[in-house]
């Protein structure tokens, strides 16, 4: 079961592409309606493990129910925790709960200095890159286990391939890049991220084996290689949901807060019919995308609120969104092929498991054929 957990709508950075806006409201999640929500996510996961993604605005802002939370669930096995943190607010207690509960943490950071002061600013204009660059080095140092957050933005996506390999000469391995996807990315941007792509390319390939993972690439990996029907997931069920700080629930991150899509609270729980009504509301009868030779791994087929944030529709997609998947789905195509044809060892496992665990794996280079067994 999927439960993302808002410690607070604050933040303490007004980041330019943060698709919340930059009006965000100082409400925190008191400990009573954490404990509820931790009762909640326990009744609906019944016997089911639970990942619990911890986010904000900047969840650190409300540090004590944090240090509270990690303690009221310090020995329990079956909640798992994710967490975004920008990382300018990092102590050695954090840091102590961080490492015994094993978080799958994430730090938002989008380069060196100068890239990262492009679009990521705080409240009061200061300059906290040094924050998050000593919090990354703690990190290091202690051998806790952390991916960097890197945003690639029109206005920065010149820099994207030179920034990857900043993170790596600084030590990182897990660097997950994610594209703008709310601003218009018109030819020459496009362009200038195909360029980045294609260098991004052959640095990947050079640097597989040092273990090196990019979400672009590791995690397209089984959309890419396994024959299998798109769908939505299943965001607005029991099984997956967002609490606000407010203790109010919705489906998705991307319309949390947002009123219309309000479907329920932390003590009534989900209200079922309420959403089941507002999907059919907002779902289009024509069939999405019936013609494109990328619809099985485009993000459109799968997250129907980010749909919704850019078209008002679950299944419209949006050009823009369209043109970058186009992109990135050509360039994991061709850096898997090229790591097939080299009989790859990380990309030969990966085929190998899939293929002894009964699942049909596509050719990259004629989808009607099988990758060899």
């Amino acid at each position: 079961m999927d439960c993302t957990l808002y410690l607070t709508n604050d933040c303490n950075m007004r980041c330019k592409y943060c698709y919340e806006g930059n009006e965000k409201s100082r409400v925190m999640l008191s400990s009573e309606y954490m404990k509820r929500s931790l009762e909640l996510c326990r009744e609906y996961a019944g016997d089911k493990e639970i990942d619990l993604t911890l986010l904000g605005g900047e969840p650190l802002l409300n540090r004590e129910v944090f240090l509270e939370l990690m303690d009221l669930v310090a020995d329990d096995d079956k909640i798992k925790i994710t967490m975004t943190t920008n990382g300018t607010i990092w102590d050695d207690e954090i840091m102590k709960r961080v490492s015994q509960k094993k978080v799958e943490l994430s730090i938002s950071v989008d380069g060196d200095e100068k890239t990262h002061l492009i679009n990521r600013v705080s409240v009061n204009g200061s300059n906290l890159y040094d924050k998050t660059r000593k919090t990354i080095r703690s990190l290091l140092d202690n051998n806790i286990p952390f991916a960097v957050r890197m945003t690639v933005a029109t206005n920065n996506v010149a820099h994207f391939c030179d920034n990857v390999d900043h993170f790596y000469r600084m030590g990182i391995k897990h660097i997950n890049a994610a594209l703008n996807e709310f601003e218009n990315w018109n030819a020459e941007s496009l362009r200038e991220l195909d360029e980045q792509m294609r260098r991004l390319d052959d640095w990947y390939i050079e640097h597989i084996d040092d273990g090196i993972l990019l979400d672009m690439y590791d995690g397209r990996l089984g959309e890419l290689l396994v024959y299998r029907p798109r769908y939505f997931c299943s965001a607005g069920r029991k099984n997956h949901f967002v609490i606000t700080a407010d203790g109010k629930i919705y489906p998705c991150n991307y319309v949390a807060n947002d009123s219309i899509w309000e479907i329920g609270d932390i003590f009534t729980g989900i209200d079922s019919e309420r959403f089941e009504k507002l999907t059919e509301k907002y779902y289009i009868k024509a069939k999405a995308c019936p013609d494109c030779d990328v619809n099985y791994a485009c993000i459109s087929t799968r997250c129907g609120f980010k749909n919704y944030k850019l078209s008002g529709y679950l299944n419209k997609a949006n050009a823009d969104l369209c043109n970058l998947e186009k992109i990135m789905i050509r360039h994991s195509r061709s850096v898997f092929n090229r790591l097939l044809e080299a009989d790859n060892p990380r990309l030969r496992r990966a085929v190998d498991y899939l293929n002894e665990n009964g699942y049909q794996v596509r050719s990259l280079k004629d989808e009607n054929e099988m990758v060899r067994r």
